[in-house]
């Protein structure tokens, strides 16, 4: 109740500055809507420049949650039918499987257990997030492997690498011949 009256308040404070809070879902624990990113999604390189999920090769060097350059050890694709698109207070949206790791202001939780009201950590800071929606999809989604477990930047966005998707999900994800 108090979690709701909260929400409430805040929904009301951010409407004034003209920023509206909207979900169409109560994802939860026992909803899954996939893993990985949408095919289009910016990752950060370690040297900041930004480039498509889909087009990431071994060559690589992806800037880790710690601002290190991790370079991509595999890469992870298959297809799915829904997505969650998140959407911060600053317009940041990220398209992402419900499966998926994403670093909140409450620790790493799966996307499907995401908020409104809960502040994600972004390449520039925390950022509130005032969208959460199931989107139809129908199409690639990646993700990606290093040496070690990291935390990356999926259109600016820190979100889990695959090992991290896996362990928290109990090694219950996989990618097709992964």
């Amino acid at each position: 109740m108090k979690r709701i009256m909260m929400l409430c308040v805040l929904a009301i404070s951010l409407s004034t500055f003209g920023c509206n809070l909207s979900t169409d879902l109560t994802l939860g624990s026992s909803a899954s809507y996939g893993s990985g990113v949408a095919e289009d999604t910016l990752i950060t390189k370690s040297d900041t420049t930004k480039k498509r999920i889909s087009t990431l090769t071994f060559d690589d060097y992806v800037l880790s949650n710690n601002r290190v350059g991790k370079q991509v050890k595999n890469t992870y694709m298959q297809t799915e039918r829904k997505l969650v698109l998140i959407r911060t207070n600053t317009g940041r949206s990220l398209l992402v499987g419900g499966d998926q790791p994403i670093k909140t202001n409450f620790g790493w939780i799966l996307v499907k257990d995401i908020q409104l009201g809960a502040f994600v950590y972004c390449i520039n800071g925390l950022e509130m997030v005032v969208q959460v929606n199931v989107q139809t999809y129908n199409s690639k989604t990646y993700n990606l492997e290093f040496d070690e477990e990291i935390g990356m930047y999926a259109n600016g966005v820190l979100i889990g690498d695959y090992s991290m998707m896996r362990r928290m999900n109990n090694n219950e994800i996989d990618y097709p011949d992964a």
